[in-house]
């Protein structure tokens, strides 16, 4: 077993040496551990319910949404060793579509709300410097990827890839509360060229930075080191 095998570098090496190597050992073991107890457990690929539209006010409404969809983001793998698998704070996705639009809820838990950074406001601004949720799309059959990133003002960023230049039309509205901060958005399909037909699987993740309190980054996928690993990526199916 892995831990025998940590237990057998313990007596053949001295501290000085075992240290350095026993870190990233610890690692590997979180990593397929997180693969047997953790991603074996979620759904794939991830259900998408039809919906009626939401009032998109920034408050996620029990009422209004389906059940949540994802939640247990992972720090990225390259992090463990020094700073553990799992955020201090976790984000809930919630999920749905109509005929025109893509649903998509976050809702960061956040217990000092006072500390979220939020400065940015121009269209395609740094958000990512800030308290944001971020939201990557890989429609059926696409070798693109769309990125969608919000901070807890409203303001967004959004990209085809890392080209900028592509808009969306997408409606987002926040809300921060005294535990958490709160994101709604309507992606438009035509903005994304394609309408999904019933059964139809896209690729996706959701990621999270956060700078209140001791700034850490965040995703549901499993990714070595950055939010920009489509391999790694989800599949959601239309239902």
């Amino acid at each position: 077993s892995l831990e025998k095998w940590d237990s057998d570098l313990q007596k053949k090496l001295t501290k000085e040496q075992y240290d350095p190597l026993g870190r990233e050992f610890q690692a590997a073991v979180a990593f397929y551990r997180v693969i047997l107890e953790d991603l074996a457990d979620r759904p794939y690929p991830i259900p998408v319910k039809p919906m009626a539209r939401p009032a998109l006010d920034g408050a996620i409404g029990e009422q209004e949404w389906p059940a949540v969809a994802c939640e247990r983001f992972l720090r990225p793998y390259r992090l463990w060793a020094q700073q553990g698998r799992m955020p201090q704070a976790d984000t809930r996705v919630f999920l749905g579509y109509d005929a025109d639009n893509l649903f998509i809820a976050l809702r960061c838990e956040e217990p000092t709300p006072d500390k979220l950074r939020k400065r940015i406001e121009e269209r395609d601004g740094m958000v990512f410097t800030d308290d944001c949720g971020e939201i990557f799309l890989q429609p059926s059959g696409s070798q693109d990827y769309y990125h969608v990133a919000v901070n807890a003002l409203g303001a967004i960023y959004d990209a085809k890839g890392a080209d900028k230049a592509w808009n969306g039309d997408i409606v987002v509205k926040t809300r921060s509360g005294t535990a958490a901060w709160e994101i709604e958005a309507a992606i438009p399909f035509k903005a994304l060229g394609v309408t999904p037909k019933r059964g139809e699987r896209w690729r996706f993740n959701w990621a999270r930075e956060r700078y209140a309190g001791t700034p850490e980054v965040s995703s549901w996928c499993l990714l070595r080191s950055g939010f920009h690993e489509p391999e790694r990526f989800w599949e959601m199916q239309f239902e």
